[in-house]
């Protein structure tokens, strides 16, 4: 999997550029790496497998944008020559042909690594004796754009630019409503943290009159309500490990997308740049039919824009979908397990409470994505309100009622049954909208379809 590097993975990282020194990395270079990471990312990924980071790599932007720099491309010793680095270099160089504006590729590696660029297509353009350290030349490597950026017309590669602008406009109001969801969700981790304190000292002030009293008649009491107050403690530290693993999936969210709106002012110049010669490349054609093409283009451009929303909430709608679908295998598997253990009268809930546990922590995951996946769909829909959320509000009382051992196993299996047809329902109206959403991809492309055909008709008839 490839994902956006985040600071946890610093450590790593270090640790991966030593393992690889001094076989093609001097000491020295450790503390500009380091330099790096702190001070000059833009946009460095890693590559993980089994939860371990083999690989990681970024590139830099230069000349207003015109010429990206391949960065720190590091693969760990133990899984060279397993095509790692290739899929990681492609998956940038892929990255970068997005960015309407590059005109120029280029990494700046040594004569140990050179050949594989080579490969990967870069042309040697410079050699340098000694530059990174004693024993490590600089050997500057290219791959030019800009014959590929010629061969599309302008009309395209507007329709390029103006796609990954929408995209990134996005990302921008996202944002804002993430950084509205992560300070609810601290200000909920503040006052479950005094929660937490409270229950603790009841439950450490029922202990000590336990000890002392343990003679008294009023024993049982006490030690019921101390079982109470250790339910009571042990949900508020559950609900604050929830709200913990929610912030942590929002801020890394937040960072992907501020990296990503970053490329926005550069983007918009390049749109207005294109658009000039659009709009002159119409009028050159035909002054008679500049109106009617005008109109045509715009007709397209909208639909274009649509369009990019679509793919937006599908691609939010199927990571809903495949949350859900893992939910339900979870909490089948769950219940599964309550009913053997019933009616084999065996009261051993380990293996199904590690069940609960994954589906509770996938569960938070998903609610995340479907506010998002409400956001997109009303971004398309307009004034059909929809709603995914609020028709989930069971599974928190769910959760409350699993977690509290006082419960009887009869309300837990019918707990644990509600809540396969609550998540199995969710499942079917995320289902449901994908499909609709495909409907209007399809009528999305036959209007652009239909427009283009028009548009090229006219203009060979010219």
């Amino acid at each position: 999997m490839i994902r956006p590097y985040t600071n946890k993975d610093r450590k790593r990282l270090l640790q991966l550029l030593r393992l690889n020194t001094p076989k093609y990395f001097n000491h020295s270079e450790e503390k500009d790496f380091i330099l790096y990471l702190d001070h000059h990312l833009e946009n460095y990924f890693v590559l993980e497998q089994n939860d371990i980071v083999v690989s990681a790599g970024g590139f830099n932007t230069f000349d207003e944008g015109k010429t990206m720099r391949l960065a720190w491309h590091i693969v760990h010793p133990d899984y060279h020559g397993q095509g790692l680095g290739t899929t990681l270099t492609q998956y940038r160089i892929n990255s970068i042909k997005k960015i309407p504006t590059v005109q120029l590729i280029v990494v700046r590696t040594s004569q140990l690594v050179y050949p594989f660029y080579e490969k990967m297509g870069f042309e040697l353009k410079k050699v340098e004796k000694d530059f990174w350290a004693e024993g490590f030349d600089l050997y500057e490597m290219h791959i030019k754009l800009a014959k590929e950026l010629e061969e599309l017309t302008t009309e395209k590669r507007l329709y390029k630019a103006i796609e990954e602008l929408q995209s990134m406009r996005f990302a921008q109001s996202y944002l804002f409503f993430l950084e509205k969801k992560i300070e609810e969700k601290n200000a909920e981790i503040d006052s479950l943290l005094t929660t937490i304190e409270l229950e603790e000292m009841d439950v450490t002030l029922l202990e000590s009159f336990s000890i002392i009293n343990i003679f008294s008649n009023i024993l049982v009491d006490q030690f019921r309500q101390l079982e109470i107050e250790r339910q009571e403690y042990l949900q508020a530290v559950l609900r604050y490990k929830d709200a913990c693993k929610s912030v942590e999936l929002l801020k890394f969210e937040q960072k992907v997308l501020e990296d990503k709106i970053k490329k926005i002012p550069a983007l918009e110049e390049s749109i207005k740049t294109l658009t000039q010669q659009r709009e002159f490349e119409i009028i050159k054609n035909n002054e008679q039919y500049k109106e009617q093409l005008f109109s045509l283009n715009q007709e397209i451009d909208k639909a274009y824009k649509i369009n990019r929303e679509v793919y937006e909430a599908q691609i939010i709608g199927t990571q809903c979908k495949q949350l859900t679908k893992k939910i339900l295998a979870l909490l089948t598997e769950a219940a599964e397990l309550r009913n053997w253990g019933y009616e084999n009268n065996i009261a051993e809930y380990s293996k199904e409470k590690s069940k609960v546990d994954k589906a509770v922590e996938l569960f938070y995951e998903l609610k995340i994505k479907l506010l998002q996946f409400e956001k997109e769909l009303h971004d398309i829909f307009k004034q059909n309100k929809i709603n995914l959320v609020s028709n989930i509000g069971q599974f928190d009382s769910f959760v409350d009622v699993y977690y509290n051992y006082m419960i009887n196993d009869w309300v837990i299996r019918s707990r644990i049954s509600s809540i396969l047809s609550m998540i199995s329902a969710l499942h079917d109206e995320v289902t449901r909208m994908g499909n609709i959403l495909q409907n209007v991809e399809k009528k999305l492309k036959h209007k652009i379809d239909s427009a283009e055909l028009t548009k090229k008709e006219l203009i060979l008839g010219l």
